[in-house]
């Protein structure tokens, strides 16, 4: 659920970029953001989901 809301979260901020910034969104920028913020986040993961995120995290990189 919290990678999803990180995601979903990554999405709205690509579409405030266009609005905002006139940034067009891609898959490259949301797919970095997303990458960059999983780990920050992870110490709010329950301990059996952190341990399974952090080897998911290196395989999206």
């Amino acid at each position: 659920m919290e990678a999803f809301i990180i995601a979903a979260w990554y999405i709205w901020k690509q579409r405030n970029d266009l609005i905002f910034r006139q940034i067009g969104p891609t898959l490259q920028g949301w797919k970095t953001g997303f990458i960059d913020e999983l780990p920050l986040q992870s110490n709010r993961f329950k301990e059996s989901l952190n341990a399974l995120v952090h080897p998911w995290i290196i395989s999206l990189s």
